[in-house]
């Protein structure tokens, strides 16, 4: 199963975070961090090269993304130029998300085969 995770941060209304910003609120830059590194564990990456992806991007979410798909396999992950694109378990996505109380951040996640059905009745 192919998942899209598309990053929209109502906060600033572009897809960066910068979890550096002071403007943005503190359990906002845990909340998110704690998902990012979360999701690290699920694909199986080491956390340090998370937590590493993470300090060359200035904690730009979806920069520190980007950087720590190109470290994973590449049968794993991949991108497009607006996409991020990963192999994983949408159950062990759900339970994962579920135990840390995130449901919002469940809707901004979505299968590749309900994007696929999208495009086609465009």
């Amino acid at each position: 199963m192919k998942i899209n995770i598309q990053l929209e941060y109502s906060e600033n209304k572009t897809n960066t975070l910068d979890l550096s910003n002071s403007e943005t609120k503190s359990e906002n830059r845990t909340q998110i961090l704690t998902f990012f590194l979360d999701l690290v564990r699920l694909l199986g990456i080491p956390s340090e090269v998370g937590v590493y992806c993470l300090f060359v991007t200035s904690c730009q979410i979806d920069s520190a993304l980007k950087l720590l798909f190109n470290q994973a396999e590449p049968k794993d992950i991949w991108t497009t130029a607006d996409d991020i694109y990963l192999h994983a378990h949408p159950d062990k996505l759900d339970q994962l998300i579920e135990s840390k109380g995130e449901k919002n951040v469940r809707n901004r996640i979505h299968f590749l085969s309900e994007f696929k059905k999208n495009e086609k009745e465009k």
